[in-house]
């Protein structure tokens, strides 16, 4: 597996207003296995590993774990936000192949982001140094690389 950053987005930064369609929803029993199949896609295609045993197998999300759906005409994408004292982690990312380009990626890490602030955590995630895409995207966002100083008044 290729080495991962850290990336965090400080409260100075504003996040962009997104001009695009659909919303962010909780994901529910019913689109689990939508989720577990882009779980799957996600660890196959960005991670190049199967996915843990755990999540495969999942119906509900498991705490302080919270899946999130982005819902447009049908569901086009996914996110994982967990809770920490301090921050709130943004993972498995995932926009369905056939939407991607679209600006679902940007629109879910952004209002993933929104809501971790709410709870008043940092929004941080982590990305592979070789997926130039999911880095850029977070860049354009206002999303910072984590250095050790910074970790440690997160946690």
């Amino acid at each position: 597996m290729s080495r991962l950053d850290a990336y965090f987005l400080s409260p100075k930064i504003s996040l962009p207003v997104l001009e695009t369609s659909g919303e962010l929803r909780v994901a529910e029993a019913a689109d689990m296995p939508l989720v577990r199949e882009w779980i799957e896609d996600f660890y196959t295609e960005i991670l190049h590993t199967e996915p843990p045993e755990l999540i495969s197998r999942t119906t509900e999300s498991p705490e302080p774990v919270v899946l999130f759906v982005w819902q447009d005409v049908r569901s086009v994408a996914m996110g994982m936000l967990a809770e920490s004292e301090k921050s709130c982690r943004i993972n498995l990312v995932y926009v369905a192949p056939e939407f991607r380009g679209r600006g679902y990626g940007r629109a879910i890490v952004a209002a993933l982001a929104r809501k971790a602030r709410e709870n008043k955590r940092v929004p941080i995630l982590y990305a592979a140094r070789k997926n130039l895409a999911a880095v850029a995207l977070y860049k354009t966002l206002g999303f910072e690389i984590l250095n050790q100083a910074t970790s440690k008044s997160m946690r």
